[in-house]
């Protein structure tokens, strides 16, 4: 199942009371803002954690230019400068989805 951004639009408007478009505004500005704040992580500040909401977090961490083996001809090459992306969930959120996937798991079985 793939939950489109429309989707979470919908979602988010219909849960809090808010108008669609005011909901699409604030999700392209976030986009714009955490792409912002990724960048940011550099030589200097080799980790940014943005923490999205509870139990979410978008992470950019640096890694620097290095020395490596091309895996097709064995020739060196130098992999640039880069920033690598995960995401951390905390404990506590791990624990509330399976809690809600619980809840909802025995209503359908009802």
């Amino acid at each position: 199942m793939e939950i489109t951004r429309e989707t979470l639009i919908k979602r988010v408007a219909e849960e809090s009371g808010y108008w669609q478009k005011d909901v699409r505004a604030v999700f392209n500005v976030l986009e714009d803002v955490i792409l912002d704040y990724l960048s940011d992580t550099s030589k200097e500040n080799k980790k940014v954690l943005i923490r999205l909401c509870g139990g979410i977090g978008i992470r950019g961490t640096f890694v620097d230019e290095r020395d490596r083996i091309d895996p097709r001809n064995r020739n060196p090459i130098v992999c640039p400068e880069t920033i690598k992306l995960g995401v951390n969930y905390s404990d506590g959120f791990k624990k509330r989805v399976q809690e809600t996937y619980k809840e909802k798991k025995s209503r359908n079985n009802e």
